[in-house]
């Protein structure tokens, strides 16, 4: 049996620990009055190339299309999902929630995307989000970047770097893009084959190339805040003034840019050199023209981030002790102590507990099976145990046993601790 390439399955303390991430993140964004929302893992096709723009390399080169029969097969694309915005977006407008603005969601679950796995990256990959949909101030950036690092610092990941950098308004993008191409079309040549396509498609993603050759050509490139407004500088300005009040630590990356018609004013990154070239922890910024692109007749203004899990997962499992519930293997000596045992075990289910039934084989594999089951204690319950109402307490760390009595059984639980 072969596991389909760039997947991987989440078993034991990857689960646990996966868990525990989405349920911390969870937890910091109900704080900020975020809300949960699921959309489907299938969606139409166009939904991304509205989006994310026929040029984006997610367009191109990544998308899962998911093959239709029958009568469907003549109806639009349907792929897996590769990033989760635009599904918000698009139920944003389909639950009629557009109409009643501000909203604040977050969401979590597996994207989609044919791109060559390596450290931290896969085909089949995890996300949780954040979306702020309905408020223009630059407030709303500040919100969630708190709440960003507020999630990451609470995981223990330490080394946390925010690179920002503006895309201004709708006249500084046009003029900066006049610059760059005119920058650009003197050294084309030099450039990547990619970035030679990217001129003349949309200039601004060649700031996202990882072609040496490009990056080297980038380092004389114009800087996008020399052609700010006036407006789209305060707006900026504004942002780095209360992140230096909230000790929010971050740099000003000039080539920071998000290659996509829908971004605006605010781009961000949250890095770690702990990654190594993986350094990227969670990505977001300011897409106030994504409703437009989706068919809405006016912007709404939108914010928000997305980070990866298995990412995180690689900071935090090395760091991070995570807690181990008290876990109890109830092992009835023979067939006839089956029923009594097992009704035992859900007295002890309802009190909280993480409980193990244990009905197959001879004791020996029985307290075998239990300590697979990574049990703490095994509850044995015999003739001469329901003749005295005790049960025998076993310790599979220890080897020790005593007896209890079965009267004082949930008090003698909650007096233990995982070993």
């Amino acid at each position: 049996m072969l596991l389909v390439r760039g997947t991987h399955d989440l078993i034991h303390k990857k689960a646990q620990l996966h868990r525990y991430i989405t349920e911390y993140a969870r937890t910091w964004a109900h704080k900020y009055g975020f809300f949960d929302i699921s959309t489907p893992l299938l969606e139409y096709e166009g939904i991304f190339s509205r989006s994310l723009g026929e040029t984006s390399d997610i367009i191109r080169k990544e998308m899962f299309v998911v093959e239709q029969k029958g009568e469907d097969s003549h109806k639009e694309a349907i792929i897996l999902r590769p990033e989760g915005t635009a599904p918000i977006m698009r139920a944003l407008f389909m639950n009629g929630l557009h109409q009643t603005l501000p909203q604040k969601f977050f969401y979590e679950g597996p994207m989609f995307r044919y791109d060559r796995p390596q450290k931290g990256r896969q085909r089949q990959f995890h996300q949780f989000g954040i979306e702020f949909l309905g408020i223009k101030s630059s407030w709303a950036e500040i919100e969630v970047i708190s709440l960003a690092f507020d999630i990451l610092k609470g995981l223990g990941i330490p080394n946390l770097t925010l690179e920002i950098n503006t895309l201004g308004d709708t006249s500084s993008r046009e003029s900066y893009k006049s610059a760059l191409v005119e920058y650009f079309q003197n050294v084309k040549e030099y450039l990547s084959p990619e970035s030679q396509e990217r001129l003349l498609k949309n200039p601004l993603r060649i700031l996202d190339s990882k072609s040496p050759q490009d990056k080297k050509l980038m380092e004389d490139a114009p800087h996008f805040r020399n052609y700010l407004n006036t407006s789209s500088e305060h707006y900026f300005e504004t942002i780095l003034k209360e992140l230096n009040s909230l000790d929010i630590p971050f740099k000003v990356n000039p080539h920071l840019v998000r290659g996509l018609d829908y971004y605006s004013h605010t781009v961000f990154e949250i890095t770690t050199p702990d990654l190594g070239a993986q350094s990227t922890l969670l990505a977001g910024g300011r897409y106030d023209a994504l409703s437009t692109l989706m068919g809405n007749s006016t912007e709404i203004p939108a914010v928000g981030w997305a980070a990866g899990i298995e990412r995180l997962s690689l900071l935090v499992e090395e760091k991070l002790t995570l807690p181990t519930p008290l876990q109890i293997a109830f092992i009835p000596l023979t067939e006839e102590q089956n029923q009594k045992t097992f009704l035992w075990s859900q007295k002890v289910r309802k009190e909280g507990f993480t409980v193990h039934f244990i009905s197959e084989g001879k004791i020996a594999q029985k307290f075998k099976a239990a300590t697979k089951l990574r049990a703490h204690y095994g509850l044995i319950l015999g003739d001469e145990e329901e003749k005295t109402k005790t049960f025998t307490l076993k310790n599979f760390e220890t080897g020790d046993q005593s007896k209890i009595s079965q009267d004082s059984l949930i008090s003698t639980l909650k007096s233990l601790n995982p070993l």
